[in-house]
C-alpha cells in the first residue's frame, strides 16, 4: 500500500530519529512549460502519502499513487519525476520507473523525510514540447525574444551521499540595469565620503 493519504488541512507526521517510515509529495494533474530556469508546474494539485515504509519501497508503489489518483488510463503518457533534495525543477528532476531507481528513494529516505515526485502528463520534460502548450503562446512574439528550444537531457539518479549531502546554497543577485546603477551610486557614495574624511582630517586649507 501506498502509504495512507493525508486529509485537506491535516497536520504532516512526525518521524523520530531511526523511523523508516518517510511521506511522498504528488504534484499532480497540471502541466508543465517553461525550460531551465524558467521551468514551472501549473494548474496542479498537491497529494500527500504518509506513512510509507522505506523497507517495502519499491516502484509498485508509485503505481498504486497512480491508481489512487485516477490517472491508470494515462499508461505510457504519464511519467514520473523525483525532484531530488535541494534542487529545483530547472536541474534537479531525475525520471522514475523502474525499482532500480525507487532504491535511491529508499537509501536518503533516512535523512529526507518528504520526498517529492511531479506526474507529466504531457511528456513535457523529456520531449521539451512546451512551444505547443496553451495554443503556442509564444508564436507572436518577435524571433529575437522567442527563447531558445534546449536537446532533453537523459540524466541518471546520483548517488545517495551526492543526495543527501545537497542543499540549496544562496545565489547571487542577477546584474540587472537597476543593480548596475545601483553598484554605481554606492562606489560613488563611498568616494565623496572618503574624499570628505581625508579633508576633515587634513583641517582647512591655508
Amino acid at each position: 500500500m501506498p502509504g495512507r493519504f493525508r486529509e485537506e488541512g491535516e497536520a504532516p507526521p512526525q518521524y523520530g530519529p531511526g523511523d523508516t517510515r518517510f511521506t511522498v509529495e504528488v504534484h499532480h494533474g497540471g502541466f508543465f512549460v517553461g525550460a531551465g530556469v524558467d521551468r514551472a508546474y501549473i494548474d496542479g494539485k498537491v497529494t500527500w502519502f504518509d506513512g510509507l515504509d522505506a523497507d517495502f519501497w519499491s516502484f509498485l508503489g508509485i503505481e498504486e499513487m497512480i491508481l489512487l489518483l485516477d490517472y491508470g488510463l494515462e499508461g505510457e503518457n504519464l511519467h514520473v519525476y523525483w525532484l531530488l533534495p535541494g534542487m529545483g525543477l530547472s536541474d534537479g528532476l531525475r525520471i522514475v520507473s523502474s525499482n532500480e531507481d525507487t532504491v535511491i528513494m529508499k537509501q536518503v529516505s533516512h535523512k529526507v523525510k518528504n520526498l517529492v515526485i511531479y506526474f507529466d502528463h504531457h511528456n513535457h520534460v523529456a520531449g521539451h514540447n512546451w512551444e505547443d502548450i496553451m495554443a503556442n503562446p509564444i508564436a507572436d512574439l518577435p524571433k529575437a525574444s522567442q527563447p531558445r528550444r534546449q536537446e532533453p537531457r537523459e540524466e541518471p539518479l546520483p548517488d545517495c551521499s551526492f543526495i543527501t549531502s545537497n542543499r540549496p546554497v544562496a545565489r547571487a543577485m542577477p546584474l540587472t540595469t537597476a543593480t548596475k546603477a545601483g553598484s554605481i551610486n554606492k562606489r560613488k557614495v563611498g568616494k565623496e565620503k572618503g574624499a570628505a574624511t581625508k579633508k576633515k582630517k587634513d583641517g582647512p586649507s591655508k
